[in-house]
């Protein structure tokens, strides 16, 4: 079986224990401590030794196991014991690789800081807040008395010598910020200290192995403090050659074939304020092996974690493609404005990386921060994104009481509040924020009118209430529609006919021969999310769909004054068309919108025989197949004198085919 021993408890020792955890590889870590061993991966491959071994047991160690390979993942303090892992393989025969960290290569590192002396340190620490550890001894202890408050934020260890008692005393060090006793100390009792005194510093100096220099490394970063080092680590005795993180793991792969699966984090980073990122953003940032995004997030990524690699793309395919040509990178961070739930880009990709481990890592979104803000609760609020996409504003206005919108140009607001006057809509609440959660944020309120010349960032928000929303009436009668002396398709022609269609929100709609637009516009206000085409050859007959199409708000109706099947060209094609009036030119029509979309749902009426006639010639010519005909007669009543009579309309045949050959 193949064989490796790997010695360390460092990040990369982990990472590589991860990396290898399920293959083919038995993995054999060596750690100093029970706490490296219980932060490790676990895995049948994976077997771990916790103790320190001196070179001797190391020797008698590989011997027993007989690795293939030795790879050596220990701190870059830890001198002594890299020393003697290469006395241990040169001794024995084993290959040894030195893996290295490359520069800035973790979080950790950011958090030590190295001073030439102790001078330099308390320089350092003037300028800084919170407690401080020293372990520098008692020797040049006065120097820290240059601090501000160093009586209360100043704890230091020394030796349990009465003389060093008395001499720490005297400058000011006793009681609770004294400690006094022998080392050496383990990882956990300098943990527990660190913890016990809330430090936020810890100052050592660089003392190696046997100075109990890890130790203190170890616990600082375990409690997430800065260690501030006088001095620089010695370096090993013997020179060997090394590779990085990356470099090592393109070994393993090449030498054993080790393709594990990749982890990758979708993280939600909010508006842009790193103080709003979740713990759970900062952590997966934080453990990621390199970070993608688009440029406006790796900067926040960046002031986060700098030491990191980088790969800066938004698009779904060029992510992909990166992913996946780079099997090196076990655990990738992709960071997402806002929350990964909406709106967001991280929208189809765990599809398209369906061979990848896949996380979402959820973050403040900013309409949901906005309406905190602004106190509205937001579980009855419709929230929609007009970022990069067009939104039928006026239909969702109308039909919704609250509603909040992601913007995405600096015209968004103006425009949207000229569209609302335009249909009417005066009367509003408007409330808008940008640079939402930034120390300039600015959040507006007023009317329609009051924001029509307003310009913001790109990425605003706008809050609409409406107080009238969803009371308009499911139809509309015949009267309530500007008629003038055009035709109008009557109210229970125009809901069979509708019905007939059957439209959905999403629906792109043709009405061919619109005349007043009664049809255009009840279909346009069922189509909240799609758009109908009102086409129309007569002049008077586009005045009054205009006028009908703002008097009900039906702002998704698009009016095309043309005749057909001639002024089609161009449009996108339809999902359903009504021909109410042909001019004789059902055949090419029906033509036409069927070579735009061979599943288009069309309904016609015919009230002359001709049309009729050329329906059913359609049919014989296999042009219209399967259709669905019906004959309505309505009668209405009208009041005549002391009588009330039946006045008869002209029978309509309603002819529905198409659309995945539905009936009925």
């Amino acid at each position: 079986m193949n064989r490796i021993v790997v010695f360390g408890g460092t990040r990369e020792g982990r990472k590589l224990a991860g990396y290898l955890e399920g293959s083919g590889v038995s993995v054999h870590m060596c750690v100093a401590t029970e706490y490296g061993e219980s932060i490790l991966p676990k895995g049948d491959n994976i077997h771990i030794c916790a103790k320190r071994l001196n070179r001797i047991e190391m020797e008698e160690y590989l011997l027993t196991h007989q690795p293939e390979y030795v790879i050596d993942a220990t701190h870059p303090y830890a001198v002594e014991v890299t020393d003697n892992i290469i006395e241990a393989c040169k001794e024995t025969g084993f290959s040894y690789i030195r893996l290295i960290r490359e520069e800035n290569s973790t979080a950790e590192e950011a958090d030590i800081i190295h001073v030439p002396d102790i001078e330099s340190a308390v320089a350092y620490l003037r300028h800084k807040e919170g407690n401080i550890l020293i372990t520098t001894g008692s020797k040049e202890l006065n120097k820290y008395t240059l601090l501000d408050n160093y009586r209360e934020r100043c704890y230091a260890r020394v030796l349990s010598v009465a003389s060093v008692v008395e001499e720490c005393s005297k400058i000011g060090f006793e009681g609770k910020n004294l400690f006094c006793m022998q080392g050496p100390f383990s990882e956990e009792f300098n943990y527990v200290q660190i913890r016990m005194i809330h430090a936020a510093y810890v100052v050592t100096k660089s003392s190696g192995t046997n100075g109990g220099f890890l130790e203190k490394y170890r616990a600082s970063m375990r409690a997430g403090v800065k260690l501030i080092v006088i001095g620089r680590p010695m370096e090993p005795k013997v020179k060997t050659d090394s590779m990085s993180y990356r470099e090592v793991l393109v070994f393993l792969r090449e030498k054993y074939g080790v393709l594990p699966k990749q982890k990758v984090t979708l993280i939600g980073m909010g508006m842009g304020n790193k103080n709003h990122l979740t713990y759970e953003a900062v952590k997966a940032l934080e453990e990621s092996d390199v970070i993608i995004g688009a440029s406006r997030m790796l900067t926040l990524c960046r002031s986060i974690v700098s030491h990191k690699e980088f790969y800066s793309s938004y698009t779904k395919e060029e992510i992909v493609r990166f992913i996946k040509a780079h099997p090196e990178y076990t655990n990738i961070a992709i960071a997402f404005s806002g929350d990964v739930g909406f709106s967001s880009g991280a929208k189809g990709l765990s599809s398209l990386l369906d061979s990848c481990q896949i996380t979402a890592v959820s973050g403040i979104s900013t309409p949901v921060y906005f309406l905190n803000k602004i106190g509205v609760p937001w579980e009855d609020t419709l929230f929609l994104s007009k970022h990069g996409k067009e939104l039928n504003i006026i239909s969702k206005v109308r039909n919704n009481e609250k509603i909040c919108v992601l913007l995405g140009s600096t015209s968004d607001v103006s425009e949207i509040c000229h569209k609302l006057l335009e249909y009417g809509m005066e009367y509003l609440n408007i409330t808008v924020g940008e640079r939402l959660s930034y120390p300039e944020e600015k959040i507006l309120t007023g009317k329609p009118k009051d924001f029509v010349n307003q310009v913001t960032e790109n990425l605003a928000v706008i809050y609409i209430e409406n107080i009238f929303a969803g009371h308009r009436k499911q139809r509309i009668e015949d009267e309530e529609f500007t008629r003038g002396k055009v035709p109008m398709t009557k109210q229970e022609i125009r809901l069979i006919s509708i019905e007939k269609l059957g439209l959905d929100k999403n629906s792109i709609v043709y009405d061919i021969g619109a005349g007043t637009g009664s049809v255009s516009v009840e279909a346009a206000l069922r189509c909240e999310d799609g758009t109908v085409y009102a086409i129309e050859k007569n002049t008077e007959g586009i005045s009054l769909i205009e006028e009908n199409k703002r008097k009900f708000q039906a702002d998704n109706c698009t009016i095309i004054e043309g005749m057909a099947p001639e002024c089609l060209e161009g449009l996108e094609a339809p999902t359903h068309v009504f021909i109410g009036g042909s001019s004789g030119k059902l055949e090419s029509i029906v033509k036409s919108v069927t070579r735009k979309n061979k599943n288009v749902r069309i309904v016609v009426n015919a009230i002359s025989l001709d049309t009729v006639s050329e329906i059913m010639k359609l049919v014989k010519e296999g042009i219209i197949k399967e259709p669905d005909i019906i004959q309505t007669n309505i009668s209405k009543s009208r009041k005549t004198g002391n009588y009330h009579m039946m006045q008869a309309y002209n029978p309509v045949y309603i002819v529905s085919f198409g659309g995945g050959n539905r009936n009925g």
